[in-house]
């Protein structure tokens, strides 16, 4: 049977009345050269994300106050959490099901033998792919495939991490992954609410994802 070492994280609200523009970010430097020719050196392998949450007609309260409490709560800009980013949290097309082969898992230690979570993003050609380690993986989502294809229920999944333990009789080794999982993130701007007679109307949300060391 599976088991999930849980990430004690707080998540973002689910707040169904925002709307978020997702933007992923490479730090790229390109440098004008003689002739209009350019250099272009990208210095980020991997993107960072940022998200901008905007309130979409009337606001219900509820959904500003739990915005607000949890600002307090994680101490604005102090106390990193866990963010769904609705364009990309699946390991497959948003409108699939997430199967055990859908992405694979990458061998990341010896002692013990372990394995990470990874996204690939290929062209249609497949001849260029950008591949991404997930690192905050949603445990009760997860599904294993072993060399064969065949689904397994004997490994240990680190939600903080992202990386999985084969258990004992587990068979083959293990080879792909589905399932979901959110993006580590922080507050990235100052809150300012609107205030209309003596009431809070609506709040905009920024947020930005923090780079995680890999274990």
């Amino acid at each position: 049977m599976s088991t999930i070492t849980p990430d004690l994280a707080e998540t973002f609200p689910n707040c169904p009345t925002y709307g978020f523009i997702s933007e992923p970010n490479y730090l790229v430097k390109i440098t004008a050269r003689e002739g209009g020719f350019e250099r272009v050196q990208r210095v980020w392998a991997r993107p960072l994300l940022k998200f901008t949450g905007v309130p979409f007609g009337d606001q219900p309260f509820d959904d500003i106050e739990d915005i607000l409490d949890f600002w307090h709560a994680m101490g604005g800009f102090s106390t990193p959490f866990r963010f769904r980013d609705w364009t990309d949290y699946k390991s497959c097309r948003l409108q699939a099901t997430p199967a055990a082969t859908d992405q694979p898992l990458i061998a990341s230690g010896d002692s013990p033998p372990s394995w990470r979570l990874v996204k690939q993003y290929v062209t249609k050609s497949g001849r260029t792919i950008q591949q991404r380690e997930i690192t905050r993986p949603i445990g009760s989502t997860i599904l294993i495939a072993n060399n064969l294809g065949a689904p397994q229920t004997d490994w240990t999944l680190n939600e903080s991490t992202g990386l999985l333990v084969a258990g004992g009789t587990f068979t083959g080794t293990p080879h792909s992954w589905g399932g979901e999982f959110d993006v580590w993130s922080r507050f990235d701007a100052i809150f300012n609410p609107s205030i209309s007679e003596h009431q809070v109307m609506n709040v905009t949300v920024q947020i930005a994802q923090k780079r995680e060391p890999l274990a």
